[in-house]
């Protein structure tokens, strides 16, 4: 007896982007891409590296997927997203200097 194999529209690759279309999109791809490029050859990435490029990327496509598509507001969002990791890293690192002085202020 000779076995027929069937496959779902949902295990073909091709359907699974027919079906997130928006994010497989070609003028999308285009968009994440040049994006990127200009992000992670700017200095102000190499700069502010608090994030990985993978995190970046994810950003930028989400910001996308939830419908942005003007280049300038898409670099200037990635840029912000560095400057606000950057912030929380900063405002860290000075609550852990105040900690420490008090420490210090005890033992005096």
């Amino acid at each position: 007896m000779a076995r027929r194999f069937v496959t779902t529209s949902a295990s073909r690759p091709d359907s699974i982007m027919e079906n997130h279309d928006s994010c497989g999109d070609v003028s999308t791809i285009v968009l994440l891409r040049t994006t990127l490029d200009d992000v992670f050859s700017d200095h102000r990435f190499f700069v502010r590296k608090s994030l990985s490029p993978c995190q970046i990327a994810q950003y930028v496509l989400t910001q996308i997927l939830q419908g942005e598509r003007d280049l300038d507001r898409l670099k200037t969002a990635a840029f912000e997203q560095l400057n606000r990791d950057r912030v929380h890293e900063y405002s860290a690192a000075r609550g852990q200097r105040g900690a420490a002085a008090g420490r210090l202020g005890h033992i005096q």
